[in-house]
């Protein structure tokens, strides 16, 4: 893979016009003149009580602050690249966790193409200036404190602001700097509330903080970020009770009574997002770690039921509970409610066939825990295993027919039919269908 990926990043530099063959570089000494000639504007009393003289610095401070990567973005094409700035001074291979990348050199900066010959990151060692950002906000705060009818102006420089600080948390996540990219993040939220940004708070980039958090291992600031997006009410479809559960659990370890807190949390999550599997399992988890028990969900579920029967999403989620609890038969029933409710819910679909797989595989090691008494009621009773891995057949193909780019249907339908293949020449034929969809789905 290594020798094809250079060779079309070569063939890639043989195509770039003549015009755009040499590197171009980034004026670092002009830039650091500018910002030397602003600080002394800024230090002589007179010039530094007119506010145009600090937007000013704040736009040489951006300037200086997006000098390396302003036109470049992820997802770029790897010709617009060598069009806008030329050859690379240097390529090589390079992994970003385990994933491969081409690594082209420029002064300054690095750039990662990924194998669909796109930007997917960048790297710059050594900044023009360091802390420019930070400048540039405190400058676009003297100016609207001095001037605020210069709110309009101040307004357009923290967008830029904004979106610069978001670009660099992006790019940081891409290199698995999960701490710098949670700073980041934390820091395009701050600047949104700021009266003189003029803009809407950035509910996305706070949750994207504590997400980011997580993944650092800095589980207080997750926690913290993370119910102030729900604060905000930023719920990402209840995804952020997830996040905020495990890393609440992480933060707490085994002390038990800090750990009830995140009750109170899930139970506000599963009361506005009843069919979020996440929460069922979050709840479940939190009950069985504090030595409760779990079926005490059931009620809670059940009575917004009660309130409106005709709420897929509300069967959905007691389905979940149930399948939790290894209660299958009811788990069985509310799903079967889910599709009566809305016929082309996939996943209703799949969890039928995933229970009868699971009931398939509790069969089977209760068969294998049988005193042997001979091959016939073996296979009697084995048969009874395949019966159970059959009747998920159905619900799985109905599942991939509603929703053929979900490669877990595939997958499933590929494992089963492989059990069943010797029970009927109709499943060989499946397990070849499903198998080579897997592959082609999977890359394998």
């Amino acid at each position: 893979m290594k020798k094809t990926f250079l060779t079309i990043a070569a063939a890639l530099l043989m195509c770039v016009p003549t015009f755009a063959q040499q590197q171009q570089k980034v004026d670092v000494e002009g830039l650091l003149k500018k910002i030397e000639k602003s600080d002394a504007t800024i230090a002589n009393e007179k010039k530094a009580a007119k506010a145009s003289n600090w937007v000013k610095r704040a736009e040489i401070m951006m300037e200086a602050e997006t000098a390396y990567t302003s036109n470049i973005y992820e997802t770029m094409e790897a010709n617009m690249v060598l069009m806008l700035l030329g050859n690379p001074a240097t390529q090589e291979q390079a992994e970003v966790a385990g994933n491969p990348y081409l690594k082209m050199g420029y002064e300054g900066f690095a750039i990662y193409l990924g194998a669909d010959q796109r930007v997917k990151g960048w790297e710059v060692p050594n900044p023009v200036y360091p802390g420019a950002v930070d400048k540039a906000i405190e400058a676009y705060n003297k100016a609207y404190d001095l001037n605020p009818k210069l709110a309009k102006k101040t307004a357009e420089g923290y967008q830029k602001v904004i979106s610069a600080i978001q670009k660099d948390a992006g790019n940081y996540y891409f290199l698995r700097d999960f701490d710098k990219a949670a700073q980041c993040f934390e820091k395009a939220y701050e600047v949104s509330l700021m009266p003189a940004a003029g803009v809407s708070v950035d509910t996305l980039s706070i949750y994207n903080a504590g997400f980011t958090s997580y993944f650092s291992g800095d589980f207080e600031r997750s926690v913290k970020d993370l119910l102030i997006a729900e604060e905000l009410g930023f719920y990402q479809d209840g995804e952020l009770y997830n996040v905020l559960y495990n890393s609440y659990r992480s933060m707490c370890g085994e002390d038990k009574e800090k750990l009830a807190g995140a009750k109170e949390f899930l139970l506000r999550g599963l009361k506005q997002f009843p069919g979020n599997s996440n929460i069922i399992t979050c709840l479940t988890d939190l009950y069985l770690a504090l030595g409760e028990n779990p079926e005490e969900i059931v009620p809670l579920v059940k009575t917004a039921i009660e309130s409106e029967p005709t709420n897929a999403m509300l069967w959905y989620g007691l389905g979940s509970v149930y399948k939790e609890l290894k209660n299958y038969e009811e788990a069985m029933k509310a799903f079967e409610e889910v599709i009566k409710l809305d016929p082309t819910n996939s996943a209703a679909h799949y969890f039928i066939g995933y229970l009868y797989v699971l009931m398939g595989d509790a069969k089977n090691d209760e068969v294998n825990a049988m005193p042997w008494t001979g091959r016939e009621s073996y296979d009697r009773e084995y048969q009874k295993v395949l019966d159970l891995y059959a009747q998920s057949v159905a619900p799985f193909e109905k599942a991939y027919e509603l929703n053929p780019n979900e490669i877990a249907f595939a997958e499933y339908l590929k494992v089963v039919t492989f059990k069943l293949r010797d029970m009927d020449p109709q499943y060989q034929e499946k397990y070849e269908k499903y198998n080579e969809i897997f592959k082609q789905m999977s890359g394998k």
